[in-house]
């Protein structure tokens, strides 16, 4: 029997710019694994996100997320990019339609308020040019999270689709 729990999944609706998944997370599991699937949008655009807190529904805008990147691109030399103390995690470009983008996105401790969220992501991507991420991140406050919120720089999502497993078991 696996260790992954399927918890939901949801598409989401083209046209708009900001997308939240609510009730991602829980006291159930510590760790949870993510996969966005076919993310296209109506024009290249960078993919944004932020936690949504648990209990007030609140998309948290603060400064308190730290984020580094390895960004690998047929068109140029490999960049590393980071950044502190910023309010929204932020990955490379998604591919208009019909290309799209795929991620892996493994987050622990999001409904643990004593400890830091932390992710790692992988990201393949069909942009204008072709690009793969790996990267890793943390939010460094501490709060409950019980979803995300996806929002784009520029552009709107065409499709996309979020699904959610909880990890079973001790780390």
């Amino acid at each position: 029997m696996s260790s992954l729990r399927f918890i939901k999944q949801a598409d989401i609706p083209s046209g708009v710019a900001s997308y939240t998944l609510s009730d991602m997370f829980s006291d159930d599991y510590k760790v949870y694994k993510v996969t966005m699937d076919n993310l296209t949008t109506a024009a290249d655009a960078v993919l944004q996100f932020r936690f949504q807190e648990k209990q007030t529904q609140f998309v948290r805008t603060d400064a308190y997320y730290y984020r580094g990147i390895h960004n690998l691109r047929d068109s140029a030399a490999y960049t590393n990019y980071q950044g502190n103390a910023i309010n929204q995690f932020g990955y490379e470009s998604l591919g208009s339609a019909p290309l799209g983008s795929n991620i892996v996105m493994y987050i622990f401790n999001p409904m643990d308020g004593d400890e830091t969220s932390v992710l790692y992501e992988s990201m393949a991507t069909n942009a204008t040019v072709l690009r793969a991420n790996k990267g890793h991140g943390y939010y460094s406050n501490y709060w409950k999270f019980g979803g995300m919120n996806l929002f784009l720089n520029t552009s709107t999502f065409e499709s996309g689709t979020i699904t959610v497993y909880g990890l079973k078991g001790e780390l």
